[in-house]
């Protein structure tokens, strides 16, 4: 209601200090969430909250000084060389280094000439040697044969180029329909779910409690659910129980219906089924376990993973339809969790691959990590 009546991007627009008032007010975690707001309202142009997030961007804390270091990356190149020469004249090596860190991002011939220039009067050891493994690569590329004409890739060992392919464009369109004789059975299917809690239910002095019998308007809740899925953010406790009963008492009806959808209308779905509000885990690490760790795969685990290792299942795919879902990442330092970004899926993947199975790691994972070779020390 209050946000109805206040603008807060209007607020922040005409008074910046407000968000830095509320920085001096809160933790890591609402310092990472403004950020957000700075990067995602485009108000860097601001100089007092660009020195805030160049500030956080040497915070103690790893997640804040990731949020920083994205949040200062969303400018133009004549952004960041307009202050690149007062920024590394800073006191504080921490506002050096943050800078050296966004020049060797962009990575320009313009960047690499003024950190050479900046190099030989740093007096951080530590600054300098990341100054000379940013040079380093830098000059390295410029040596390099020029990248096969073909695409995107990298270099392999023996001299060639390895293509790294696009990421395949899932088909949006077409009807989706459950036909009436799917309704029918399951239906049949609540209704024998119902008959087994019954039967159960005659020996409550035995077990101790009753099972509840399930309403069958739930047919036509799951179907309606299927069809239009929700937004991971969207999913609520109510939801539940109905999907307790679509993604596993009628797994294998739901498996059939996902099979008939288009794999986009399919994974949205799957999706939605993955999001448990009720246990308040909407996570990549949650998404990850559904299909590899469940015992008894769920409807949804079983469409993901066939999907993934399919003749045409892609990483990438996954990654940003879980990010386009509002799947979040959990931070294991800090038991918060944050909005999915690039990479993170991969990174969780990763970890719980080489930890659990490593068999897994296949073809359907090898372009996702090409695009994110830079961020492998992360990974492993």
């Amino acid at each position: 209601m209050l946000l109805t009546v206040i603008n807060p991007e209007a607020l922040a627009r005409d008074n910046p200090q407000v968000l830095l008032e509320a920085a001096d007010r809160t933790d890591d975690h609402g310092r990472a969430a403004i950020l957000g707001r700075i990067q995602g309202w485009k108000l860097l142009g601001n100089a007092d909250l660009r020195d805030f997030a160049f500030r956080m961007a040497v915070a103690p804390a790893k997640d804040l000084r990731d949020h920083a270091a994205r949040t200062l990356e969303d400018r133009s190149a004549d952004q960041v060389m307009a202050e690149a020469a007062q920024r590394l004249a800073a006191k504080k090596a921490g506002e050096r280094a943050a800078m050296v860190g966004l020049l060797g991002k962009l990575a320009t011939d313009a960047a690499m000439d003024m950190l050479r220039t900046h190099r030989s009067g740093e007096k951080s050891a530590e600054l300098a040697g990341k100054i000379d493994a940013i040079l380093q690569v830098a000059d390295a590329k410029s040596s390099e044969p020029a990248a096969n004409p073909d695409g995107p890739g990298y270099r392999a060992i023996d001299g060639s180029w390895v293509v790294i392919p696009p990421m395949p464009e899932l088909d949006t369109e077409g009807e989706i329909a459950i036909s009436g004789d799917a309704k029918v059975e399951l239906l049949a299917i609540l209704r024998a779910e119902n008959a087994r809690r019954r039967a159960k239910n005659r020996n409550a002095d035995k077990v101790h409690y009753n099972d509840e019998e399930l309403p069958e308007s739930y047919v036509d809740d799951a179907i309606a659910f299927l069809l239009d899925p929700p937004l991971v953010t969207d999913v609520e406790d109510r939801d539940h129980i109905r999907q307790y009963f679509v993604d596993n008492l009628a797994k294998d009806w739901t498996l059939s219906q996902l099979e008939e959808m288009s794999h986009y209308r399919g994974l949205i779905a799957a999706f939605a089924l993955c999001s448990e509000e009720h246990h308040m885990d909407r996570t990549l690490e949650h998404l990850l376990d559904k299909f590899y760790f469940e015992f008894e795969p769920s409807a949804a685990g079983s469409f993901l993973k066939a999907f993934l290792f399919g003749d045409s299942g892609d990483y990438r795919v996954l990654e940003k339809l879980a990010i386009d879902r509002k799947l979040d990442k959990r931070i294991k330092t800090t038991c918060r969790k944050r909005p999915a970004w690039s990479g993170d899926l991969l990174e969780v993947h990763l970890k719980n691959a080489l930890l659990y199975t490593p068999e897994i790691i296949g073809n359907a994972f090898w372009p996702a990590l090409a695009e994110n070779l830079d961020r492998m020390s992360t990974y492993l």
